[in-house]
Formats: C-alpha cells, structure tokens, sequence
C-alpha cells in the first residue's frame, strides 16, 4: 500500500535531502508527477525557496507548482488559486521556514479545508522541518507548544531533533502536549513516511520517538505504531 505522509527534519533542497525528494516521487507513482508546494517562508525568502523547489523537483522529473495561500507576493509567482492548483496535484509539499506564518497563512478562508478534500482524495501530503510542524495540532517554538492547523492528528514534529535534545530533556519537550501525542525527533534530511496508524523512520540518523510511557529510538526502516491515523481530513 502506497504511504500517504511523507515528513522530514530539515535540509530541503539539499544533496543531503536527495534521497527523500526520491522517495516522495516514487510514492507518486507517476511520471511527471504534479507538485503543489506551499512554503513557511517570508518576505525575502520566499523566493529562493520556490525557485529552489522547481529546481530540485524538476530535475527528478516532477511539474512544480506554488500554491497562493495567505497573502504570498504575486508579482514573484505564476500562482492560479489553492482550489485550481489542488484538482491534478499528485502531492502537496509544505516547505521548512517560518511555522507561525505557514499557520497563519493556512487559516485564512477555507483552506484547511480544501487541504482535507485533497488528502481525502489519496493526494500525498509532504513536509519539511517547519512545514512538518505547522500541520499538527500543536508545533515547538522556542521552548512552548503553540496551536498547529491540525491537518495531522496524534503526531508532533521536532525538527533539528539533535541539536534540540541537547537542551532539553525527554520531559521537557512534552510539556505541554496531550498523553497521547506521539512526538517525533527528527533529525536534519531525515524523515518518516506514514501508512494509516503506521510510521517508518528514513535515513541515516535513527528517529526518536517520544510518548507518555518513555521514549524509544528506531533505525532505518524499523516500522512503529501511531495511536491514530496521522491525517485528519474530516474539516
């Protein structure tokens, strides 16, 4: 069964990330695979973040589009509306950056819900560093839990786990979270793909996973269980 999440810790567009970008459009299984991507970044930023993204993707053989979501510059990007962009997209990828803008930006009008009718189609969600986080119900921000857009449920995302973990022990980076989140320590072009309640580390770093009862380190390729599928598309 084809995986449906696709999450990594940081180093998008790198040599380094390369081996997940592959990944991502193997699952496409298509291809020239259509590739909506929606980025964390501000101002300055935004635009070697897209043109980093068309190039990498388009190297690998993807079409790659930039979905106008908040309120982006229009005048750096050919952008058609979320709906127009979303009806032939194979994946959405939400970029590293900013989470707090990505969140604020995801709010505006019905985008979430658009979002859940893609995912709700079998499109494939994908996401970096802040744009992992931002989709949970709750994301880290300098040391506090703040309010996700919740499009993944039961899952957190720390991303950078490594350098994190040096200054916080396990149970600090859980205040703050339910019982039953499950919270991820991923580490920079690392990533985890999700099929329904199951999750599988990718990388060379090991993923460490944080819940209530203790906390366990998998290797490449080790499968783990998630209390509940990580999509939540019922918006």
């Amino acid at each position: 069964m084809a995986y449906t999440v696709l999450l990594s810790g940081g180093e998008e567009f790198t040599p380094e990330h390369q081996p997940l970008d592959k990944r991502l459009l193997r699952m496409c299984h298509s291809n020239t695979p259509r590739i909506v991507v929606i980025t964390a970044t501000i101002g300055d930023y935004q635009t070697p973040a897209i043109r980093a993204a068309k190039r990498i993707f388009g190297q690998l053989g993807a079409e790659v589009e930039f979905a106008a979501v908040g309120n982006p510059n229009q005048a750096l990007f050919d952008q058609r509306p979320l709906t127009d962009v979303l009806e032939d997209a194979r994946a959405v990828y939400f970029s590293d950056g900013n989470p707090l803008s990505l969140v604020t930006a995801l709010r505006e009008g019905d985008t979430l819900s658009r979002l859940a009718q893609a995912f709700r189609r079998g499109v494939i969600v994908a996401a970096c560093g802040a744009g992992a986080m931002a989709l949970c119900d709750h994301y880290w921000d300098g040391g506090l839990w703040e309010p996700g857009v919740g499009l993944l449920h039961g899952i957190a995302v720390l991303p950078h786990h490594e350098r994190v973990a040096k200054r916080f022990p396990a149970e600090r980076l859980r205040r703050g979270l339910p019982e039953t989140t499950v919270l991820l320590g991923l580490e920079d072009a690392c990533g985890v793909e999700f099929d329904a309640t199951q999750g599988r580390p990718l990388g060379a770093m090991p993923l460490t996973v944080y819940r209530a009862d203790g906390t366990t380190v998998y290797p490449d390729g080790e499968p783990f269980q998630v209390g509940q599928p990580p999509i939540a598309v019922e918006r």
